[in-house]
């Protein structure tokens, strides 16, 4: 059975002080153990339990001691607190409270350094940590009572909401351990605890084992006990004595005051003297008495600790050779690693100057190449902008050109309308001349005049048949005219439009592609001897290379996408063609003839599209080609002036050896002015090529043809607008007679009719 709890760690002793520190007496007080030895603030816990259990009459201070006061506190709260436990609490509290007893005498002696001193004199190496052991039992007995009474709600509470998760986790662990140690000391106790009501026996039992720790502990602490009597003794007669003093001191001051006698005064001087020389004497013999025991104690030790001290002084030796030994060891290691250091260095020093010499070399040889390239760069930089201008100035005159024939092709359907209306206008008159001149002076009833005209004009019970199928062979004229020139004007513009993104897409494609072609052959040039280049830069030009072949990918993607768009336009384009046919086909039944008359209109129109489109194609066809096949022949100069070029670049670069071989054969002479007629060839060639590219493409020629057709166009659009004029005004007088009737057309055919004659009119 265990007779006291296991003494706690840190962590646990921690959260026990500030679980103290919950109570609302403490106020966060408690700081460290000697806060807890006086009593006082465990008599405020056991009041916060129940305010009828508390310690009224707590005894005070008046010597010079503490611990006894501290003792008789200390024993009235355990008393209080036994009573409580017995009265309100459980059957597993009280044999908790009875399992651990707790020594009062070294707990109160904590608290006075004097007597615990003069107690553990014997012990001196761990007094405190058995009292400490002892504070945190009481204090873990009244957590127990707390936490296990019949308040245990509110004191769970209070843990809960003051103390950290992991103090509560602490708490819970400790509490746990004690109930495992209780269960283990006593088996039956669980049983008790449930099913066994209160028994007097138990009690006895529980009475007589305490009343025999008691006596074994009064046996233990014989001593202390004897010496505690004759303390207390001794105390009393000095409080006796000195009560005694204060008597005679006032008993002498009453007799001074009413003029007593002097000798009565000096005897009871000396008297008083005598008396502090005995209480002098008594106390130099304890002090000597406790120094006669220090001493001794300290003979006892003396022989131990000078041998520890012999031994230590050694170990010290010891290790102050050792960390020589040490020094000089690590110091012939740093020497030895910095001389392989050395011999390293001097071997990195030779290599890295033979690299030095051999990347200076290179170097010599890497600059030559990046400026023939950076020449190179600028030349076709400078190219590729001429070509740039030329072409942006090329779209825009064709843009102009096409925007000036569209508006010429829309003046001439009109003057073709007007002349064909004007045409028909004096056929009519021509006939009606005819009729009326046919027509005998004995007949005036026939109505042939103007006047007659008009008047059976403005009659609508009498239709004129005659004049009636002129209009609406005129209207069907127009209808036809219109239809076809409205579709085959749209046709041509879509035509021209496709035929010119095409030709820029491929222009496009083959400037990437030739400029692929020159770039490859410049970075094999390059890469053909790599002790040129360094290994970085060969892999920073083959990847620019390849960055430039994959967007010369993309870029021909994107090109056939476009030409992929614009056949899908095409496509529905001729979708809505046999839509509107399909629309021209829905027509009422007694129109069939002017259906079929416009369907072979149509058909006629189609045909001739189907012509103009194959010869446009076979035409574009034949450009291609000759365009593919003078950028080839171009392409193929440039790269044979490049590669003779790099072959009198090496032939330049080697003059020793080729002055050596002329000693013994004069053939390189005759071959190197071979190369250069090759090459002057080769130039003149180039020269040939681009003259007739600028005369193709020369802006300023372009610019002046481009003018001058501008000029004719703007002088006919002229021309043409005053004859439109004309005939405007001609169609006007010749047509009053059919423009004045004023009846609603009806049908779809009709309203059509109405919208075509009234076209002309302001």
């Amino acid at each position: 059975m265990p007779s006291s709890l296991e003494p706690p760690n840190d962590t646990t002793r921690a959260v026990l002080l500030a679980w103290i520190n919950t109570f609302p007496a403490t106020l966060s007080k408690i700081k460290a153990i000697e806060d807890l030895t006086d009593g006082l603030v465990f008599s405020d816990m056991l009041e916060d339990f129940d305010p009828a259990y508390a310690i009224k009459d707590i005894p005070q201070t008046t010597s010079s001691t503490k611990w006894v006061i501290a003792k008789q506190t200390l024993e009235a709260v355990y008393k209080s607190l036994l009573r409580y436990v017995h009265e309100h609490c459980n059957n597993w509290v009280k044999a908790a409270v009875v399992e651990y007893p707790i020594d009062f005498n070294a707990l109160a002696q904590y608290s006075d350094p004097t007597e615990s001193t003069k107690v553990v004199g014997k012990v001196r190496t761990r007094p405190n940590i058995a009292i400490t052991n002892r504070v945190f039992q009481l204090i873990t007995i009244f957590m127990l009572v707390a936490l296990k009474g019949p308040n245990q709600i509110r004191y769970i509470d209070r843990v809960r909401t003051k103390l950290s998760v992991s103090a509560q986790s602490v708490i819970a662990v400790h509490v746990e351990t004690i109930e495992k140690d209780l269960a283990v000391a006593l088996p039956t106790l669980e049983l008790n605890r449930l099913t066994k009501p209160y028994d007097a026996l138990d009690l006895e039992e529980k009475f007589s084992i305490v009343v025999n720790d008691h006596a074994a502990l009064k046996k233990r602490n014989a001593d202390l006990i004897t010496r505690l009597e004759n303390l207390s003794e001794s105390r009393d007669h000095l409080l006796d004595e000195n009560k005694e003093q204060d008597t005679l001191i006032k008993q002498l001051q009453e007799m001074i005051n009413h003029g007593g006698q002097n000798e009565h005064i000096l005897r009871l001087e000396k008297r008083l003297e005598d008396s502090e020389q005995l209480i002098a004497t008594q106390e130099q013999q304890l002090e000597d008495a406790r120094v006669n025991r220090e001493l001794k104690n300290k003979e006892l030790v003396s022989v131990k600790n000078s041998r520890d001290l012999e031994i230590q002084d050694r170990f010290k030796e010891l290790e102050v050779e050792n960390s020589a030994l040490l020094k000089r060891a690590n110091k012939v290691e740093h020497y030895e690693k910095k001389l392989a250091q050395q011999n390293a260095i001097e071997k990195e020093n030779a290599r890295l100057r033979e690299q030095l010499d051999v990347l200076q070399e290179n170097q010599k040889d890497y600059d030559k190449v990046h400026l023939e390239n950076e020449l190179l760069k600028t030349t076709r930089g400078e190219y590729m902008k001429v070509l740039e201008t030329q072409e942006h100035t090329i779209t825009d005159l064709r843009s102009k050109g096409m925007r000036l024939e569209e508006e010429l092709r829309l003046r001439l359907e009109e003057i073709e309308v007007h002349l064909e209306r004007q045409r028909h206008d004096e056929r009519y008159i021509n006939e009606l001349q005819e009729r009326i001149d046919s027509q005998s002076p004995e007949e005036p009833s026939g109505g042939f005049s103007l006047e007659d005209e008009l008047n059976r004009s403005d009659s609508p019970n009498e239709p004129n048949p005659q004049l009636e199928i002129s209009r609406l062979r005129a209207e069907l004229q127009v209808l036809k005219s219109n239809e076809g020139g409205k579709a085959n004007a749209e046709l041509r513009s879509e035509l021209q439009k496709s035929e010119m993104e095409v030709r820029r897409l491929r222009e496009k494609t083959q400037e990437l592609k030739e400029a692929h072609a020159v770039t490859q052959d410049q970075i094999a040039t390059i890469m053909g001897d790599r002790s040129l280049l360094p290994t970085d830069e060969a892999e920073r030009a083959k990847s620019a290379g390849q960055s430039l072949y994959s967007d010369a990918t993309q870029e021909i993607k994107r090109l056939n996408q476009a030409i992929n768009e614009l056949n899908a336009k095409l496509t529905s384009s001729e979708r809505d063609l046999l839509r509107a046919r399909a629309d021209l086909s829905a027509m009422d039944s007694d129109e069939i003839t002017a259906l079929e008359q416009l369907k072979e209109a149509n058909e006629l129109v189609a045909s001739s599209y189907e012509k103009d489109l194959a010869l446009l194609q076979a035409q574009h066809n034949d450009l291609r080609a000759e365009f593919v096949d003078q950028q080839s022949h171009l392409l193929a100069a440039l790269k044979s002036k490049d590669k003779l070029s790099e072959q009198l670049k090496t032939i330049f670069q080697k003059p020793s050896s080729s002055n050596e071989e002329t000693g013994k054969n004069p053939e390189p002479a005759t071959a190197l002015d071979a190369l250069k007629e090759q090459l002057q060839k080769k130039e003149s060639t180039i020269q040939e090529l681009q003259r007739r590219l600028v005369l193709a493409e020369d802006p300023e020629a372009q610019k002046a043809a481009n003018d001058v057709l501008v000029k004719n166009l703007t002088r006919e659009n002229t021309l043409i607008a005053t004859a439109w004029y004309d005939l405007t005004s001609r169609l006007q007088s010749n047509h009053v007679v059919l423009q004045r009737r004023q009846d609603a057309p009806k049908s779809w055919l009709n309203k059509q009719r109405q919208l075509v004659n009234s076209g002309p009119r302001r």
